[in-house]
């Protein structure tokens, strides 16, 4: 048969459903497996952008990465950490340790490239991203737990910051599976399923504890408080139990003091300190720090790149009310800036503004997802641990660059509460519309 061109036929009518097939069956496949397409699509792009980022930029692509590959490099070759940074570099070691520790292994065993701290970060993110398919399954269906790992995966920043020599994706993973844990503490009605959460809530914990420690405290206090609303079906005495020797102990194994009381006594009277430190040198500093005085502290050495701010560290008002003051420009610059608008400084900037439209949807249907999906209580670590870093970062953080990075930190536990909050709303919109027919 020919056409009116003259041209043979090519079927397309035959094609069209074939192809429609095709699609339909592929979509079925992932739907039957959103947690392993997920974490497939995750490494993959974060693999591909490491690669093209090694290869297309000379050297480190964002400053603070000559902290992690340099210290690691120096523990490599066996001068130890205090050789990086005498003084400094043990202690940034240790507190980074399921990091810096890896890529230190690596380096001794294959060779000191930077590519390889990439990897540990890229799979730390994929491994974030599933669980976000995870953790949604717990509420939604698979199409929308789906849906919400995969954004996981290719989200900009995300992608980004777990693509290069950072921690990040390291914390981020961390918090994820402590959610998934809990999570599945509470619904496993078998005493071995009960114990492999538990497990996998200790190394959460224990991971984060060398991460990040204002992060893990957050994190410790959060599990303990979404018992309350998990309500555990079997063995609750038990897990509850665990949990909280748990968030009781291994802060005191950390250092921290019991459920990590210590660390805020140590850290609440310096918050003013610590956002002049951050926000010193700043371009898009929150707070503006004085001039030094006659209070300045002593200089410390000149530290290499990427090291902690600050060669003079000045000397605030540090007592808790003008923190208190502070809370709502903090929490303001950390969830919402730069705002479209803002003068655009850098292409990072601009790039940040851009997201940011992205997470502003986020919070509506996260906070959608808290009030109408309630029932959903083995989501509350997710919803208690997300205030709790925002809070903590509106008190400390001294520039918009590092909190729009550290946000980082609870893009999961969005992308989860809002998840559900689509789902429940268009749920209700079509119950709606059935009612009225």
């Amino acid at each position: 048969m020919e056409t009116t061109t003259g041209l043979p036929s090519t079927g397309g009518a035959v094609d069209g459903p074939r192809a429609t097939g095709r699609s339909r069956r592929l979509l079925e496949r992932c739907l039957a497996h959103p947690v392993l397409v997920t974490l497939f699509v995750a490494l993959l792009v974060r693999v591909t952008a490491a690669v093209l980022i090694n290869r297309l930029h000379a050297g480190v692509l964002i400053p603070d990465e000559h902290q992690y590959v340099d210290l690691a490099a120096s523990v490599a070759r066996g001068d130890g950490a205090d050789a990086w940074f005498p003084g400094y570099g043990q202690l940034l070691y240790q507190t980074t340790f399921p990091f810096t520790g890896t890529v230190a292994f690596l380096f001794q065993h294959i060779g000191p490239y930077r590519i390889l701290a990439q990897l540990v970060a890229a799979v730390a993110g994929a491994g974030t991203a599933a669980a976000v398919a995870q953790l949604a399954l717990e509420a939604v269906p698979r199409r929308y737990a789906l849906a919400a790992g995969l954004l996981a995966a290719v989200f900009p920043s995300q992608v980004l910051w777990s693509s290069v020599a950072l921690r990040e994706s390291a914390v981020w993973l961390g918090l994820a599976v402590m959610a998934v844990a809990l999570a599945a503490a509470a619904r496993r009605p078998d005493a071995r399923g009960v114990l492999i959460s538990l497990a996998a809530l200790f190394l959460a914990l224990v991971m984060l504890a060398r991460l990040r420690e204002q992060t893990f405290v957050v994190a410790a206090w959060a599990a303990a408080l979404a018992l309350i609303f998990c309500r555990p079906k079997r063995a609750a005495w038990m897990q509850r139990g665990a949990v909280l020797a748990m968030v009781v102990l291994i802060p005191v194994w950390a250092g921290y003091g019991y459920a990590g009381f210590s660390l805020v006594q140590r850290a609440v009277p310096g918050l003013g300190t610590t956002r002049a430190n951050l926000a010193d040198g700043a371009q898009s500093a929150i707070v503006k720090p004085p001039p030094p005085t006659a209070t300045t502290a002593p200089a410390t050495p000149t530290p290499p790149p990427a090291a902690p701010r600050g060669a003079a560290q000045t000397l605030l008002d540090d007592s808790v009310a003008p923190s208190i003051r502070h809370l709502p420009a903090g929490l303001f610059a950390v969830t919402l800036r730069p705002v479209p608008g803002e003068p655009i400084r850098n292409a990072d900037t601009a790039f940040s503004e851009l997201e940011n439209l992205g997470w502003y949807l986020l919070y509506v249907l996260a906070a959608c997802g808290i009030v109408m999906g309630r029932r959903h209580r083995r989501l509350a670590f997710a919803a208690i641990v997300t205030v709790g870093v925002l809070l903590s970062g509106a008190l400390y953080e001294g520039n918009v660059g590092t909190a729009f990075r550290h946000r980082g930190q609870v893009l999961w536990a969005l992308l989860v509460l809002a998840a559900v909050g689509l789902h429940e709303i268009v749920q209700r919109r079509s119950i709606k519309a059935q009612d009225g027919r």
